[in-house]
C-alpha cells in the first residue's frame, strides 16, 4: 500500500475496520499506520514497531488502534 502524505507532508495514518482489528487482536498482530501492512507477533499495546515493508516506525498492537480511534465507524472508547 502506498502512503499518503498531507499537504505539509507528514503521514496520513491509514484507519482500519473492526474487522480488521478483531482479527489482528486473534492473531497477536498489529497493523503499520503509514502503509497498512499487517505485522505478526506484535503486542495489543505495541507502539512504533519497524515496518518491515516501508520501514517506517509505524506499526502498532490492534488494541491500541482501536484505543487510537483509528477504526472506521466506531466511537474512541471513552476514558
Amino acid at each position: 500500500m502506498a502512503i499518503k502524505l498531507s499537504a505539509s507532508g507528514k503521514t496520513v495514518f491509514k484507519k482500519f475496520t473492526m474487522e480488521q482489528i478483531e482479527e489482528a487482536s486473534e492473531l497477536q498482530a498489529g497493523f503499520c499506520l503509514a502503509c497498512g501492512e499487517m505485522r505478526d507477533m506484535v503486542e495489543p499495546d505495541a507502539r512504533r514497531y519497524k515496518c518491515e515493508l516501508c520501514s517506517l516506525n509505524q506499526v502498532y498492537g490492534a488494541e491500541e488502534i482501536f484505543m487510537m480511534g483509528l477504526v472506521i465507524g466506531e466511537q474512541t472508547p471513552e476514558s
